[in-house]
């Protein structure tokens, strides 16, 4: 009995496998090789789906080491308008805090949160009537210059000199221009925070002084 391919058409000989013409499989094959093609076409959404799963992890793995320069200013604005003491340990490198407790033998963080927790019950009740209850901080960066190799090799010289930070660990800065508004029930204000500097260190962000200090850590 003649061979023939289911595809094109064309006459095979009794032994062939794959058409010689198209390179269809043959319908006359056993059906291992059909179960082998189906087998990967099944499986062809399973890998689709495990690289859109790989690729989302590592988006956040990029997007969590460090944070980028834009978690420093939401972790400065959530310590200072939004009371959460837990987050003041970010706000600078552990260089930083080592400093501080080499300097301060009586210098503890977690004493250090408590009191600040007990800052921010006058700060809130200055906010609210101020602002009314409720209020909120909303922000928005408008601008973004990168600092200059010179200037960044001067801001490492003082992170170096004050604390004790290698030079070579300061990659990158940022000067930024940040519009907010602090709404309440009863009133609102807009403002502007102007060359607010934001250095990497190592892998975190963190907002800085050109002079090498974290104005808002302590």
């Amino acid at each position: 009995m003649s061979k023939f391919c289911g595809n094109c058409g064309a006459q095979q000989p009794d032994e062939a496998n794959v058409c010689g013409n198209c390179g269809s499989v043959l319908a006359s094959e056993n059906a291992g090789n059909t179960d082998a093609v189906s087998t990967i076409k099944s499986k062809a959404p399973i890998i689709v789906a495990a690289a859109a799963v790989l690729l989302v992890v590592i988006i956040l793995i990029v997007a969590l080491s460090g944070g980028g320069y834009k978690k420093a200013v939401k972790n400065m604005m959530a310590v200072q308008f939004e009371g959460k003491a837990n987050k003041i340990e970010k706000l600078a490198p552990k260089e930083y805090w080592d400093y501080l407790e080499e300097e301060n033998e009586d210098f503890d963080m977690d004493e250090m949160i408590e009191e600040y927790e007990e800052e921010w019950e006058d700060r809130q009740d200055y906010y609210e009537d101020e602002f009314g209850k409720n209020f909120k901080v909303k922000y928005k960066i408008v601008d973004k210059d990168e600092l200059s190799e010179k200037k960044l090799e001067d801001l490492a010289d003082a992170l170096n000199e004050n604390f004790d930070i290698k030079r070579k660990d300061v990659k990158k800065a940022y000067k930024l221009d940040i519009e907010m508004t602090i709404k309440g029930s009863e009133d609102e204000d807009d403002g502007e925070l102007e060359d607010v500097l934001v250095v990497k260190i190592g892998s975190g962000w963190y907002i800085c002084s050109e002079g090498g200090y974290f104005p808002y850590a302590y």
